[in-house]
C-alpha cells in the first residue's frame, strides 16, 4: 500500500481549501433556485466543511504547528481551532460565539461522514447560509495569514 504524501505546506492547503469552497458554492446556486428539488445539499455541506477543515489546516502550517499535530487532530475541526488558539490571539480569528456553536454542533456529524453517506434523508436544522458564510469567513481570514 502506497504512504500518504508528506502535508502540504499553508500556501497548499488554502489553494485546495479555496478549491472545496468553489465547489461548495456551485452547489449552492444550483441549491437556491426555486425549480431546483434535488439532495444537493449535502454535498454543498461536506464541500464547506472540507474547506473549513483546509484553512485551519493551512492557519497551522503557517504558524508553525508541527503537521504531526495537525495529523493527530485528523478531521476533527474542534481539535484544529484549539490547537489554532494556542498559536493565534482568539480575537485574530473573527470567530464568534456563534460560529464555535455551529462547528462544535456539526463537527460529529462531518467526523462521521454523515454528510457523505447520510443514513437517512432529512431537514438540516439550519440556514444552508450558514454554513457558506462560515466557510467564506474561514477563507478571508487564513488569505490574510493573521
Amino acid at each position: 500500500m502506497p504512504k500518504k504524501p508528506k502535508p502540504p505546506s499553508g500556501n497548499a492547503f488554502f489553494v485546495i481549501a479555496e478549491g472545496y469552497k468553489d465547489g461548495g458554492d456551485a452547489c449552492f446556486e444550483k441549491l437556491i433556485k426555486p425549480s431546483y428539488t434535488g439532495q444537493i445539499i449535502y454535498a454543498c455541506i461536506f464541500l464547506y466543511f472540507r474547506a473549513i477543515e483546509l484553512y485551519l489546516k493551512a492557519a497551522l502550517a503557517d504558524r508553525g504547528v508541527s503537521s504531526s499535530q495537525s495529523k493527530n487532530a485528523k478531521h476533527d475541526i474542534k481539535k484544529l481551532i484549539v490547537l489554532l488558539k494556542q498559536v493565534v490571539k482568539p480575537q485574530k480569528l473573527c470567530l464568534l460565539a456563534s460560529d464555535i456553536k455551529f462547528l462544535q454542533k456539526y463537527t460529529d456529524d462531518y467526523l462521521v461522514k454523515w454528510f457523505e453517506y447520510p443514513h437517512k434523508l432529512q431537514d438540516l436544522d439550519f440556514k444552508k447560509e450558514t454554513i457558506r458564510d462560515l466557510c467564506h469567513k474561514f477563507s478571508r481570514v487564513t488569505q490574510t495569514r493573521y
